[in-house]
């Protein structure tokens, strides 16, 4: 699976235009038959950042949906609604778990790794998610390599709730 992550700092007093423009952004994608999932969620820290993250089944999905007229978007961006943090844009997945739960709350962490050390962090990450399972607050866990750089990963986990999370860490 491939995802288009992205952190949005809206203009000032756009935040509502921004969640309905990307709301209509991503009921384009959905029509999409590659489409996995596109979610937008207020980033914890500062309330003006949108966490944007856009599933496709593989990387030619998504660039078959930016091909198209649903794809366009960008051309109508209204100037100023929001901007494009510098962050790292492009993963592809390495493991995928489902827990039993359900619930909206997401956690994301970014990871630097050491040369060499990936197929040791997924093993992790598979034990991590398996403990998730277990303590019952797992909704999904997917674990990302960076396509944009060798030495990052990213996971991604919807957990039940908050209460979910703080057991967990």
């Amino acid at each position: 699976m491939f995802l288009l992550q992205q952190i949005l700092p809206c203009g000032p007093g756009r935040q509502a235009e921004a969640i309905k423009r990307l709301h209509w952004i991503h009921t384009q994608m959905a029509a999409h038959p590659g489409c996995v999932a596109a979610i937008a969620a207020k980033a914890l820290g500062n309330p003006y950042d949108y966490l944007v993250l856009r599933m496709f089944r593989d990387y030619a999905q998504y660039q078959d949906f930016m091909a198209s007229p649903g794809g366009q978007f960008g051309r109508s961006k209204p100037p100023g609604i929001y901007g494009s943090n510098d962050i790292p844009h492009n993963w592809e997945s390495m493991l995928c778990t489902d827990g039993a739960a359900a619930g909206g709350f997401i956690l994301r962490a970014h990871y630097r790794l050491k040369p060499g050390s990936l197929d040791g962090f997924v093993k992790n990450r598979q034990q991590q998610d398996t403990l998730a399972s277990w303590l019952g607050g797992l909704v999904r866990s997917i674990t990302l390599k960076g396509l944009d750089a060798d030495d990052t990963a990213l996971c991604i986990l919807r957990l039940k709730d908050r209460a979910a999370m703080e057991e967990l860490m």
